[in-house]
């Protein structure tokens, strides 16, 4: 809103005093004569006093006799500001008031907010606007004076407790600007430029832009700099570093100057910039300390040097900052790319377990079979030949699903109590017959000290000897293969602080081919061949030594082998265990709770999709004196059990229609009745991953059986679930 009244300046008359004449002057003969060459004297002297400065000033240019001029008042203070109802104040309005004074204006003040003034100078509603900012872009609607009166910069003010000390920091916040002001466009072109996040609120005057920014309407602003240092001291703000935007500021007319009053600006004001004692210098001395706007020729382009270092600081900074968030998110990608590709892995396994294990198992299963009908001896060979190849073939693929354990970390240490002697025991009970047949003695030495029962992971216990076991007894035709286990003393054992926990030391021998120096330190890598060439005579995976090597790590322990062509290998490895409790039962003695015999007579219902692996589990089970009922699925399953009474139920997990899981849930659910909620079920599953077996037995299965599945393990089972002397009890 433009409001005004007309303010008239009536220039005040320049003060002049008499010259009296000098001494020594004698009456005239014509006093008329003598008196109007005094008057003519007097008038040279006052013009010799004046200065010729001050002359041109007095020298008027006037546009018209008491002309009204329209001057546009907005608040910037000190440079200008409003007063009273229809007054002005400020060095611009100094420095008019003198040149309307000589030339007979009279001015009318027009306030409003800069966005108003200035439209109104646009539209050509007001006749002058004083401390515009110069910039091409404004020629096409305005003319400007050709005389900068004063260089202004932006400059950004933070509210109390803010720190922000460059560019960057804005980032994110809220910036405050003046509604049209030069300053507001040339910081948000800065932040857009360097690619700088912010939100904008706008003001209509400086002065509510610093309301906002105490208020916390704003967290920074966009300030011209003689205003922030005069009037920012007055709010809960602090100015920072961050200067911007050099401008000139100049009186700004409608385009054409249709008023005509910026020549006479000009003239006068170069004139007061000439003369130190003008009001443009004592104008500039009192509302800015004396501090002269002029400026050395040498600061603006320091200054600008150093916004341009600044700048590029700045967009180095960002640079960086951005190449840091691109590499994350390339990290972030690889990250989920490589958990992604695990998670492909494991699936992967988990469907090459199920697929081999389950023809597999209808393999073996057959071969067991056979081997028990009546055979002549080159037959029995066969069988026991193909029998030896299939479980070399399943060893492989248990050795490969335990390298992907170990590399993925899925692979955990459990600790139960065992003992030591019987596993060792168990470990050489598996290679006696081959080394039996190789004539090569294999032998078990276990030191008198050691415990009868330790705590700790007995199945990577003896898969770790077993590995070393079976390599010594794969590689050695001739001679022995030696397995020693003993406690180590004090001395040697590095034991921990616990007296309870002691390193122990398993070290198998043999006099086999030995390795190659240059071949000793890949032994321990996946995949490792020592002799890859096609006539090898050796076969294997290659992956024993490197699963024994990354158990024993995860184990905290230590291996290490000694071995010379020709002569053989010994392989040591320390294991850290502690000794076991004192307990009710001893791991080393057999559980009397256990049955001895197996039970008979009992009805099995086989839940198994594979056509071959139904017909194997039939006879191994009728083999054994049970009845034995069939089911392709698990719906087929849940038929059959409505209608027949079994003892137990051998559920395969992956079916069609309906899977062993589901089934079983269904029956601890209560669907075939409550009676039957406690129907012993096995799961026959080819699935051999990680958390395979806890899922099954969560879902309420009582045992598990993995296939290949062997007779010797189906009988454990039902011994197991029924014992030798329990009735069957047909659910």
């Amino acid at each position: 809103m433009l409001s005004g009244k007309m303010r008239e300046h009536t220039p005040h008359p320049c003060p002049a005093g008499p010259n009296a004449p000098g001494r020594g002057w004698t009456r005239p003969r014509n006093p008329a004569r003598w008196v109007r060459l005094g008057l003519v004297l007097v008038g040279l002297v006052l013009s010799w006093c004046m200065p010729m400065n001050a002359m041109a000033q007095q020298e008027p240019v006037k546009v018209s006799e008491s002309r009204v001029i329209r001057v546009g008042v907005y608040d910037n203070r000190p440079i200008i500001f409003p007063v009273g109802v229809d007054g002005a104040g400020g060095f611009f309005v100094d420095v008019l008031e003198s040149v309307a004074q000589r030339q007979g204006w009279r001015l009318q003040y027009v306030h409003g907010t800069w966005a108003n003034v200035f439209a109104a100078v646009k539209q050509g509603k007001i006749d002058l606007l004083p401390a515009v900012a110069h910039e091409e872009s404004r020629e096409s609607f305005l003319s400007f004076s050709s005389r900068t009166l004063l260089t202004n910069w932006g400059q950004i003010y933070a509210r109390r407790g803010l720190n922000v000390q460059s560019l960057l920091d804005i980032d994110g916040l809220v910036l405050g600007v003046l509604d049209g002001d030069t300053h507001a466009k040339a910081i948000q072109n800065l932040l857009d430029e360097f690619g700088i996040s912010y939100a904008v609120v706008r003001f209509s005057s400086y002065e509510d832009l610093l309301r906002g920014l105490e208020d916390h309407v704003a967290d920074v602003g966009g300030l011209n700099r003689i205003y922030g240092t005069k009037n920012a001291w007055n709010y809960r703000v602090s100015s920072t570093p961050v200067v911007y935007n050099p401008i000139e500021l100049r009186f700004a007319a409608p385009a054409g100057d249709p008023a005509g009053v910026l020549p006479a600006l000009d003239t006068a004001v170069s004139a007061m910039m000439r003369d130190k004692d003008s009001t443009y210098h004592q104008s500039q001395a009192r509302w800015f300390g004396g501090v002269p706007s002029g400026l050395p020729a040498w600061v603006l382009p320091v200054s600008a040097g150093a916004g341009l270092l600044v700048m590029l600081l700045a967009g180095m900074n960002m640079l960086m900052r951005r190449r840091i968030a691109d590499r994350t998110a390339e990290l972030v990608q690889a990250r989920d790319a490589a958990q992604t590709a695990s998670r492909a892995k494991s699936r992967f396994l988990a469907n090459m377990s199920h697929e081999v294990r389950t023809p597999l198992n209808g393999l073996l299963g057959m071969l067991q079979i056979l081997r028990d009908t009546p055979l002549n001896g080159e037959q029995q060979e066969f069988v026991d030949t193909a029998l030896h190849s299939g479980r070399s073939l399943l060893s492989v693929i248990n050795d490969v699903l335990d390298l992907s354990k170990i590399e993925s970390g899925s692979l955990e240490v459990s600790e139960e109590a065992f003992c030591p002697r019987a596993m060792i025991n168990s470990v050489r009970d598996l290679f006696q017959e081959e080394a039996r047949k190789k004539g090569v003695r294999l032998s078990v030495h276990v030191s008198p000290d050691m415990p009868d029962a330790l705590l700790g992971d007995a199945g990577k216990w003896r898969q770790i000897l077993f590995n070393l076991v079976g390599n010594a007894v794969k590689f050695t035709h001739q001679g022995s293969v030696d397995v020693e286990a003993a406690l180590l003393d004090g001395s040697d054992n590095r034991q921990s602080s616990s007296s309870d926990r002691h390193m122990i030391r398993l070290e198998v021998r043999d006099t086999g081919i030995g390795i190659d120096p240059d071949l000793q330190d890949k032994c321990f890598e996946p995949f490792c061949q020592l002799d890859a060439s096609p006539t090898r005579a050796y076969g294997g995976a290659g992956l024993g030594l490197s699963i024994v090597r990354r158990l024993v790590d995860i184990m905290e322990g230590q291996v290490s082998f000694r071995s010379e062509p020709g002569w053989g290998t010994a392989a040591e490895v320390l294991l850290p265990a502690r000794v076991a409790p004192a307990m009710d039962q001893d791991p080393c003695t057999p559980d009397p709770s256990q049955p001895a015999t197996e039970p008979r007579g009992l009805r099995v219902l086989v839940a198994e999709d594979n056509r071959v692996n139904r017909l194997a589990m039939r006879r191994f089970l009728e083999g054994m004196g049970h009845t034995v009922l069939e089911a392709g699925n698990g719906r087929e399953a849940l038929d059959t059990l409505a209608l027949q009474e079994v003892d137990c139920v051998l559920m395969d997990v992956q079916m069609p229609v309906m899977d062993g899981t589901e089934t079983t849930l269904r029956i601890r659910a209560g669907e075939l009745g409550t009676a039957r909620r406690s129907l012993p079920v096995v799961a026959v599953t080819a699935h051999a991953m990680k958390g395979d077996r806890e899922s099954f037995l969560a879902a309420g299965m009582d045992d598990y059986l993995a296939k290949p599945v062997d007779r010797k393990d189906l009988r454990q089972v039902l011994a197991r679930l029924f014992g030798s002397g329990r009735s069957p009890l047909h659910y």
